[in-house]
């Protein structure tokens, strides 16, 4: 390794980016999509364009590679269509999985022209190396390269010397031990599957069959699927695991199918080295459907499938090779179409696997906080107990608690954050817990707990966002011990700090309606009703408003929309 400076500073390099947290995504989300990171609406966009410089990036890789523009063209419509990467238009898919591939394919494209040019090859590898760490960046899974790039001198009919061999030695020993140490620590936070090393090696063997079928039949699948335990499971894994064993090994003793079908079994093993990784340790007992696990094997598979359809069809007609080529994509390319349409909905997807898996409590507890984050309290209170009954957990009791807290039942809802904090204690020092157990503390008129708790909350409002919540919700219990000239002093500072927070102009209408203020309440409720529109709360204060000024056709107007919000008279 010391000998080659630049595989020294590739470990250099990588101990570097590694230390980093995968921010990126998040940053390019604030860029594109302003200070407001729930604004979901661009990552769908963002999501597909870099799906596009990554089909991009395949083509060269693929046209350098097998030196066949045709070839590479089929590798890339053909993998770039596929239905399985239909969930990268979702809200679940991360950009920092699609960043990482485009750089690490930008790197396996620098080091193949690294092996074939000479006279610019260093500044080649120079670029390859930039792109390598920016992955790592991004990744662990960057580890993998030194085994691809093996890979790919074994296609470029490199000589395997001794130096290469010692060069690469250390960056295969991290791999192997970060995979062995993947196998025995996965945790578990949503399921009871404790597997064993040997179960999980076969249930990694079961993920890899259904990811091969489903590249061949891509129908039927759901974002997740619970794995179990169950025999015929743990059996066709084993028989997965003992194919992959008897290839590889029949590759060894065969040796002359490695010089012969270098395309094909270049192929299988640039498919097997990417999806293996992904596969050790199946994440919380479920087989998830995400970008980032078939993304880049499937090239490999989709060369397989090229090369095969070659060596079949070499002597076909060429309308007939045309039409074998064509018709498949336009099918992949209706079903990815179908699909992407649905999978723009996580909550879609979500509904889509509580009604093939009626008792999984990871989805409910997914699509419960999709709803809290809609401020739909109901349905997300009926998904959150429906998780916490299937499997009763701490974060899930602290999101019903939250949710408790919403629609104005408090004491439950301190009882539930008492529940989560003996279950977790960490929770205890959150913002959420101070904020909502204070606020609670306020509605029962225990006053001086609920200034304790306030106090506690403060330090953690680390940001413009937090700082206004904090004043809201302080306000609110100035509200509750009708101190209104603070309640508005603080909506106004919530205000200054966050100026689209509509609960700031309910409370400042609700304050200004209490002391009979009525025009400036109008004012503010109708600058909440735009902000927020079809909240019951500011519907319900308007129509009080103008039935308290006489105007009865705004009263009824605005208290027969609360009625159908409600199905109450107000």
């Amino acid at each position: 390794m010391w000998r080659s400076p630049y595989i020294f500073l590739i470990g250099i390099l990588i101990l570097i980016c590694t230390v980093y947290y995968p921010s990126l995504d998040r940053d390019i989300i604030y860029w594109s999509g302003g200070r407001n990171l729930s604004n979901l609406a661009t990552i769908p966009w963002l999501n597909l364009a870099f799906h596009l410089v990554n089909t991009l990036v395949v083509y060269f890789f693929v046209s350098t590679l097998l030196r066949n523009f045709w070839v590479g063209l089929a590798v890339t419509l053909f993998w770039g269509i596929h239905p399985l990467h239909a969930d990268i238009l979702s809200a679940t898919a991360r950009q920092g999985n699609l960043l990482f591939y485009g750089f690490y394919l930008l790197s396996l494209l620098f080091y193949l022209l690294y092996l074939r040019f000479i006279g610019t090859r260093w500044l080649l590898y120079g670029i390859s190396l930039l792109c390598f760490g920016i992955a790592a960046y991004l990744q662990p899974l960057a580890w993998i390269t030194p085994l691809v790039f093996f890979l790919l001198d074994y296609f470029e009919h490199r000589k395997w010397e001794r130096q290469s061999y010692i060069d690469k030695l250390p960056f295969v020993g991290l791999l192997i031990l970060s995979l062995f140490i993947g196998i025995n620590t996965a945790p578990s936070y949503f399921t009871n599957l404790v597997p064993s090393t040997f179960q999980k090696l076969w249930l990694g063997g079961y993920a890899l069959g259904v990811y091969v079928s489903k590249f061949f039949v891509p129908l039927y699948w759901n974002i997740i699927n619970p794995l179990t335990l169950d025999k015929s499971i743990l059996l066709i894994g084993a028989l997965v695991v003992a194919s992959c064993v008897g290839l590889i090994a029949f590759l060894f003793i065969r040796r002359r199918t490695l010089l012969v079908h270098r395309n094909t079994v270049f192929a299988l093993l640039f498919f097997l080295l990417h999806i293996l990784p992904t596969l050790v340790v199946p994440v919380d007992g479920y087989l998830m459907w995400v970008a980032y696990k078939s993304y880049v094997s499937y090239v490999g598979l989709s060369l397989f499938v090229v090369a095969l359809y070659q060596l079949l069809f070499r002597q076909a007609d060429k309308k007939m090779s045309l039409a074998l080529v064509i018709i498949p994509c336009l099918v992949l390319a209706y079903v990815s179409y179908q699909r992407t349409i649905e999978w723009q909905s996580t909550k879609k997807l979500l509904t889509d696997v509580i009604e093939e898996y009626p008792n999984d409590e990871l989805a409910y507890y997914l699509r419960g906080n999709i709803f809290l984050s809609e401020k739909n309290y109901e349905e997300a209170f009926k998904d959150l107990d429906k998780a916490n009954l299937l499997r009763p957990d701490a974060l899930t009791t602290f999101q019903l608690a939250h949710v408790l807290n919403k629609l104005n039942d408090f004491e439950t809802s301190i009882k539930g954050y008492e529940m989560a904090v003996k279950m977790q204690p960490s929770l205890e020092n959150t913002f959420r817990y101070y904020l909502d157990m204070a606020f609670n503390n306020a509605y029962i008129y225990n006053a001086p707990k609920a200034r304790e708790l306030f106090a506690k909350a403060e330090p953690l409002a680390t940001t413009n966002e937090l700082k206004a919540e904090w004043y809201l919700y302080y306000a609110m219990y100035y509200i509750r011990y009708l101190e209104f000239d603070k309640a508005i002093e603080h909506c106004e500072k919530a205000l200054s700090l966050n100026p689209v927070l509509a609960d700031a102009y309910t409370n400042l209408g609700t304050v200004k309606l209490y002391q009979g203020k009525l025009d400036e309440a109008v004012a503010y409720l109708k600058k909440a009703d735009a902000l927020k529109p079809n909240d019951k709360i500011i519907l319900g204060n308007l129509a009080v408003c103008y039935r308290d000024k006489k105007d009865t056709l705004m009263a009824n107007y605005y208290a027969q929309k609360y009625q159908l919000l409600t199905g109450k008279d107000k």
